[in-house]
């Protein structure tokens, strides 16, 4: 199950609106759960750019690098290279 966490009530109601707008292009009922964060700690730093330095580990090019390349395809004007 996916969620969004807010800081502000700005991005809140961004979110709200954003899963109300997705909701319409679908049936099933989008189940993200939007709620305050608590709080948040930095991950250690060697997980960080995983698939950047890793591409070639058998993972990434089965499962990451297929998603990858559908994204930079359907999203090509918005996608940083």
């Amino acid at each position: 199950r996916s969620v969004i966490l807010y800081e502000t009530e700005e991005i809140k109601e961004k979110a709200l609106k954003a899963r109300e707008k997705a909701q319409e292009k679908y049936s099933a009922p989008i189940v993200t759960i939007i709620e305050p964060l608590d709080r948040f700690y930095m991950a250690e730093s060697y997980p960080q750019d995983y698939y950047r330095h890793n591409a070639n580990q058998g993972y990434c090019m089965a499962v990451i690098s297929p998603k990858v390349a559908k994204l930079k395809e359907k999203f090509s004007k918005k996608v940083k290279q």
